[in-house]
């Protein structure tokens, strides 16, 4: 049983029917209120909430009614519903509407007819948009997420050895750091520090109500490098055994216990991606210089932006590179055909990688002042910079 705790949600729909089935679809969620007007939108103008002050608008839209996208701007304009996130649905809508309706601001769509588990999904999507929108704590930790587009990109190493240089420079800034495995099912982590796969994932997954500090504490693995790991279980877990709620939770915890939170994604998407996503201050999306790398990285980007994340603080990171390049691809093209600016450009040393991860230890430990371990370094504190930039200027990137 879903519950979406106390969310107060108004809708203005175009029929009886429709508001039907969404009172059917949310009746599982407990403590939910549901506020339902019908008629068309352009009818019942922009007023037609008459002061309320609802968590999430949900609208019956005609995307392609000029006079019904003009009364949702106008409502979107309301500075007293700035942070109130829109979902929409329609019954008849081509892919161009959908695309210009998330581009235009609203947090979800449904399509019709209306299906229990995509209303209650959209639904708990809103939350995380409104939490997002809420303010930051200034003295909570800053959240790097490591994304890529297929499997074998070196995101798993870059997650590692970032996490271990920003502990090297812990000792300057008196920050912890906690690197985080999200992928339940095949994070090897563990592997590439030499630590024990303990049940601290599992505990949390099975007894979200008890997530607090010192249950993460307790969770975590510790390094002799001084990095808190929360390592994935030892035995896989199925990806949906993980909820946005158990994430979204999870991240609040970590980034109030740590200075930094590092997370590891795994290479597929899921419900819960877009949590770990919005919840980040920069999202490190990595590739190689090959063209099905290139061309899945593409497809992701393209399908953020359809999702409408067109804010996202995505860092595009190419690894295992050599300047002796053979192939079709290089790194002008590969910018020109991902139509983004590849920020960081992380040399190739497999050698390097594979006995560091044999020992468990960081790269400067194998080999002192390496091009490899200097670049992860440099991209670091570019990182590092971005954020104290981000915030002198009193702004946070985050998606809307």
């Amino acid at each position: 049983m879903t519950n979406l705790g106390s969310l107060k949600i108004f809708a203005v729909v175009r029929s009886p029917e429709v508001g039907d089935a969404l009172v059917s679809a949310i009746s599982p969620a407990n403590g939910t209120k549901l506020d339902v007007r019908v008629g068309q939108l352009k009818a019942l103008g922009p007023n037609v909430m008459s002061g309320e002050r609802p968590d999430v608008l949900l609208v019956d839209i005609d995307a392609d009614d000029p006079a019904d996208m003009d009364v949702l701007n106008q409502i979107r304009l309301d500075k007293a519903l700035a942070k109130t996130p829109v979902v929409a649905t329609s019954k008849e809508i081509g892919s161009a509407g959908i695309r210009r309706l998330l581009h235009d601001g609203v947090a979800d769509f449904i399509p019709q007819p209306l299906i229990q588990s995509e209303v209650l999904d959209a639904l708990q999507s809103a939350i995380e948009k409104m939490r997002q929108a809420q303010p930051t704590n200034p003295e909570s930790g800053r959240v790097f997420s490591f994304l890529r587009a297929c499997g074998g990109m070196g995101a798993t190493t870059l997650a590692v050895h970032g996490a271990l240089s920003l502990m090297r420079r812990e000792k300057a800034t008196k920050k912890d750091v906690c690197l985080i495995d999200l992928d339940p099912q095949f994070g090897n982590v563990a592997l590439f520090l030499d630590l024990e796969q303990g049940p601290g994932f599992l505990d949390i997954v099975r007894s979200p109500e008890r997530l607090d500090g010192n249950l993460l504490r307790g969770a975590v693995a510790k390094h002799k490098s001084g990095l808190d790991v929360l390592t994935a279980p030892a035995m896989p877990v199925p990806l949906d055994a993980l909820t946005p709620e158990v994430i979204g939770q999870l991240l609040d915890v970590a980034r109030q216990e740590y200075g930094y939170v590092v997370v590891d994604l795994p290479h597929v998407l899921t419900r819960w991606t877009d949590t770990v996503l919005t919840a980040s201050d920069i999202v490190l999306l990595v590739t190689q210089l090959t063209v099905p790398a290139i061309r899945q990285t593409r497809r992701l980007l393209d399908l953020l932006q359809e999702e409408g994340h067109y804010s996202l603080p995505i860092r595009l990171v190419l690894t295992r590179y050599r300047k002796r390049w053979s192939g079709r691809v290089n790194l002008k093209n590969a910018e020109s055909a991902l139509n983004r600016k590849i920020e960081f450009v992380i040399p190739n040393d497999y050698a390097l990688v594979i006995d560091a991860l044999n020992q468990g230890v960081n790269l400067n430990d194998v080999k002192r002042r390496s091009k490899l371990g200097k670049s992860i370094d440099d991209m670091t504190d570019s990182l590092l910079e971005q954020l104290k930039s981000d915030g002198n200027s009193d702004t946070r990137v985050i998606a809307s």
